[in-house]
């Protein structure tokens, strides 16, 4: 990555007592020309019943496109070269779903299930050792570092160069 440019808006959360933006989108452009949209908006209203966060991402190619729902219920496929269909043989379909489902269910008093796994891989890492699929340091500094190109791309109403050193 080599740049990061970013905008903000203030209003409903600025009116509700928190210094902070309604909506920030970012554009992550990398050195082969490839291109990135990040958009965050959760200025809802005081009182929507929502479930928690949810993020959503969405990769675009020449040949199809994956849309993944961070709430591990919504995992979308659909490519021009069709996927083979699960129970009829010779047959192809474009759009499939990768995983359908709960972030997890509840079983004898204990969480089970992605978000669940996710958590006790990371806690058996710091606790235990253990090896960890998750992020490395490297990787999280370099999401931080990000991260905070997009926070001072969003205030300055100006690009940032990466790497970004603040």
């Amino acid at each position: 990555m080599t740049e990061v440019f970013a905008r903000g808006q203030k209003g409903v959360l600025k009116e509700a007592g928190h210094d902070t933006d309604d909506v920030t989108w970012a554009i992550l452009s990398y050195s082969d020309g490839a291109v990135a949209n990040l958009g965050v908006s959760y200025a809802l209203p005081e009182k929507y019943p929502a479930l928690g966060h949810a993020a959503r991402l969405e990769v675009l190619g020449t040949e199809g496109v994956i849309i993944l729902d961070d709430d591990h219920t919504d995992q979308l496929m659909y490519s021009e070269k069709g996927v083979p269909h699960v129970y009829l043989p010779d047959h192809s379909v474009n759009m499939v779903f990768l995983q359908s489902g709960t972030p997890g269910d509840w079983a004898l008093g204990e969480f089970w299930g992605p978000i669940a796994n996710e958590t006790r891989a990371w806690l058996d890492h710091l606790a235990l050792g253990k090896a960890c699929a998750l992020a490395t340091p490297r990787e999280a500094r370099r999401t931080l570092e990000v991260t905070l190109a997009i926070e001072q791309s969003a205030k300055s109403r100006k690009p940032v160069a990466l790497p970004f050193v603040n």
